[in-house]
């Protein structure tokens, strides 16, 4: 892969996420048609050329009923790729055409030597921190049960991978049961899920990065240097001295300026003795307190729920982990 392309792909990986699909979606403007499927080809994408220039494309082979003799060209969409016809020049597009003339339209690896900063590159930062509470308070915090600690936990940390089994559970819905339940445990998915093998970590290594931006996100559809102004984390798991570096930016206004980074912590605590109309009371206002950091122009915000006590709990703890981001 040329430089212009990686750039490219590094530039727009934080704009978007990428996409897992499983799809494969067709496309027009009226003139150019075309497809494209999902980065894993988790969904068949075959075409056909004929002698007299027609083109058809379908997910299964025989759709259409075309004569053996006629076909000049026959494939299929790989993963990641588009498929691209120009009725107006009467020409296919290949793939690599297609991302070659994107990556050469604009300087993406300039763009990302000058605002792309790396978490590594983030000098220390001493911060203390006080995060009162004994390990059973934590772990009732974060809704930890005995089966998540003996059959999960304790495996993946005696043999570095996670636990597999399968068996019976007797245990009840949460809305019968005695015990105090996390928020997201009330909810059931209604649908059949179909079960895909798993990916391969290290044939598969694209697929299963980890690697992530935080920032401002810019305008997608206006490719500009500042849509690239993030920081780069290779996971998104922090060690306590790497969340300490990403505050420091907001700690220290030199920092803050030479690196055009902002940061404001807010508190992720309510006070348990009020109750739901705490909880609510807290959640006003964390959004006020989040809305008027960006209106003053703040890059990033970190909710912080340290220090559980007797007295605060976390409401954070209230989303399941895919339903939020915290920093």
């Amino acid at each position: 892969m040329s430089d212009e392309r990686r750039a490219f792909y590094q530039y727009h990986a934080s704009l978007m996420e990428p996409w897992d699909g499983p799809a494969s979606i067709a496309f027009t403007d009226g003139t150019v048609m075309g497809a494209v499927l999902d980065r894993n080809g988790l969904r068949p994408s075959r075409y056909w050329v004929t002698a007299d220039d027609l083109v058809g494309m379908a997910s299964e082979v025989g759709v259409v009923e075309v004569p053996t003799s006629e076909v000049v060209e026959k494939g299929r969409l790989q993963p990641g790729r588009m498929f691209l016809i120009d009725t107006a020049e009467g020409r296919i597009i290949r793939d690599d055409e297609i991302k070659d003339g994107m990556a050469s339209g604009r300087p993406y690896r300039e763009w990302l030597e000058q605002n792309l900063l790396h978490l590594n590159d983030l000098p220390p930062y001493d911060r203390s921190t006080t995060d009162g509470g004994t390990l059973l308070q934590h772990q009732q915090v974060y809704g930890y049960t005995h089966e998540a600690l003996k059959l999960l936990l304790a495996p993946m940390a005696r043999d570095g991978k996670g636990a597999i089994g399968s068996m019976g559970t007797d245990t009840p819905v949460a809305a019968l049961s005695d015990q105090a339940r996390p928020l997201y445990d009330y909810f059931q998915q209604l649908f059949a899920q179909v079960t895909n093998p798993p990916l391969d970590a290290i044939r598969e290594e694209l697929i299963t990065a980890v690697c992530t931006t935080v920032g401002a996100e810019g305008n997608l559809l206006a490719p500009g240097p500042e849509s690239c102004h993030q920081i780069y984390l290779p996971h998104p798991v922090l060690t306590e001295e790497q969340l300490a570096s990403i505050i420091g930016l907001g700690d220290s206004p030199a920092l803050a300026e030479s690196t055009r980074f902002s940061v404001r912590v807010l508190d992720g605590r309510y006070a348990v003795a009020e109750g739901g109309k705490g909880l609510i009371e807290a959640l006003d206002r964390l959004r006020s307190e989040a809305s008027d950091a960006i209106a003053d122009g703040i890059t990033m915000l970190v909710l912080s729920d340290r220090g559980p006590t007797t007295s605060m709990a976390q409401f954070l703890r209230s989303w399941p982990p895919e339903r939020c981001t915290i920093i």
